[in-house]
């Protein structure tokens, strides 16, 4: 197993190095991150408190809470991961033969 997580270290250590040369935006892009997830929490706490129930739809407000943050994860994972773009840009250029040629899983 740990020779698996040795092949993918540099790029990893490559994108933390990306993120660190542009704090500024790493900056704002977790602060975005972090004032959706409050955004939504607070607007669900208040249709909880509006509403004077402890349960919505037999959903508890701790149970909405670990539903959003779950889902803002999984959105985050999906999103980042530049697939949808990434792969039929990489087709049309021609890039995507070195990509294969890689010693990598080219997915992740």
């Amino acid at each position: 197993m740990s020779n698996f997580f040795k092949k993918y270290l540099p790029f990893t250590g490559a994108t933390l190095q990306t993120f660190v040369t542009y704090r500024l935006n790493f900056f704002f892009f977790m602060s975005a991150r972090l004032l959706r997830v409050f955004v939504t929490l607070y607007l669900w706490q208040a249709i909880y408190k509006s509403s004077g129930k402890t349960e919505l739809m037999n959903f508890s407000m701790i149970e909405m809470i670990i539903y959003i943050v779950i889902s803002d994860l999984i959105a985050n994972v999906i999103m980042s991961s530049n697939a949808l773009e990434t792969i039929p840009n990489e087709v049309r250029s021609g890039l995507i033969s070195m990509s294969l040629i890689k010693p990598i899983n080219y997915h992740f």
